[in-house]
């Protein structure tokens, strides 16, 4: 039985029943009133004629309550077509997310009290829905792409040197080298996107300890200072006094520093510099790498963190990187409860840092 017709049964028993307990009542208080009367009037009614008025009573009582009856029908077929409507909607939206189907596309229900709350929850709901199918099929379609170029690399050298036996050796060393190369650049995709999983859903907790940032930044520019020197680019490291200690994961910060120095240093040319810095900030320290390369636009500096985004798709890939080291970046920041943050100029560089707070649960937002 649907919501409406439910709503109207009760409605006309709980009228119907009023109804009975007034005809009822005032029967019996008209019959008492009249037994007390013709006992005190000097012209006394006939009891035929008094149980005839009592019935005449009755019957006009049964006649309002059934005019009644009938306005309530009315009134409560409106009320509930004006609830229901909105229920129903609510509950095809409902059914439509289960199913996931997307045809229809969930409309504005009005409707007042935890009903209208009911229908903002589902209406918001279907919106975050949408937007993580959207986000699953990019990730799967940048997925696909990014390994689609590598193996056809390996594809294609691999066959070359099964089909061909008179390959020189020279030539045979260098498809080698140009399938090692793109296996290790899967390699370092698959390792970041399972590092990315891992982070997002919690499998990975940060464990921060007091941390000296002077040795654990020496140790992350140790990493990167061979590529920075064959491309003939200055590294340096500058650590204010104020923000040389702070309570963070060691191993997530060696992560951070190296993915911000090898974007850096892909990015800037030689003859450039590339810093890694830190400064305090009130509530936390922040730690940096600022770099005088090529910049980024300001319409794509928002989005440099986003997964696979990439500025110039092309130089990007034939430099070697995943577009996933900003977004580990991103994430692992906010596993301490820290933030990120891009400014860059086009034509002068790029400066990216990340805020470490006090404590693992506070960011600048927060204070």
């Amino acid at each position: 039985m649907k919501l409406a017709h439910r709503m109207l049964l009760q409605y006309v028993v709980v009228v119907l029943v009023l109804d009975l307990l007034i005809i009822a009542i005032v029967g019996q208080r008209l019959e008492h009133r009249l037994a007390r009367d013709t006992a005190t009037v000097p012209v006394a009614l006939d009891h035929r004629e008094a149980h005839g008025i009592v019935a005449e009573v009755r019957t006009d009582i049964a006649l309002a309550g059934a005019a009644a009856l009938v306005v309530t029908v009315l009134l409560t077929v409106v009320f509930a077509r004006h609830v229901s409507q909105p229920i129903t909607k609510l509950r095809d939206m409902a059914r439509g997310l289960a199913n996931h189907d997307r045809s229809i596309p969930p409309a504005p229900v009005s409707a007042p009290g935890e009903v209208g709350e009911l229908a903002v929850a589902i209406s918001q709901l279907s919106v975050q829905l949408d937007a993580l199918e959207k986000t699953r099929r990019d990730f799967v379609a940048n997925v696909s792409h990014e390994l689609r170029t590598p193996l056809t690399i390996v594809g294609g050298f691999a066959e070359t040197l099964v089909e061909d036996d008179d390959v020189p050796a020279d030539n045979r060393r260098q498809f080698a080298k140009t399938i090692l190369d793109n296996t290790r650049r899967m390699q370092r995709i698959v390792d970041d996107l399972l590092d990315l999983s891992r982070i997002e859903s919690g499998g990975w907790v940060p464990r921060p300890v007091d941390t000296d940032l002077r040795g654990a930044i020496a140790e992350a520019a140790a990493l990167v200072r061979d590529a920075a020197e064959r491309k003939g680019i200055a590294l340096t490291v500058q650590v204010a006094s104020e923000a040389s200690r702070a309570s963070l994961d060691r191993t997530a910060l060696r992560q951070i520093l190296t993915n911000l120095s090898e974007n850096a240093i892909r990015h800037t040319p030689t003859g450039g510099s590339v810093t890694i810095f830190t400064l305090a900030d009130r509530g936390g320290v922040w730690v940096g790498v600022r770099d005088t390369g090529e910049g980024i636009a300001p319409e794509h500096l928002s989005r440099v963190f986003e997964r696979f985004y990439r500025v110039d798709t092309g130089r990007s890939r034939d430099s070697g990187g995943t577009g996933l080291g900003l977004s580990i970046v991103r994430h692992l920041a906010e596993a301490h409860g820290g933030t990120t943050q891009a400014t860059s100029e086009v034509g002068r560089g790029t400066t990216i840092r990340v805020f470490f707070p006090d404590r693992a649960d506070r960011s600048p937002a927060d204070r």
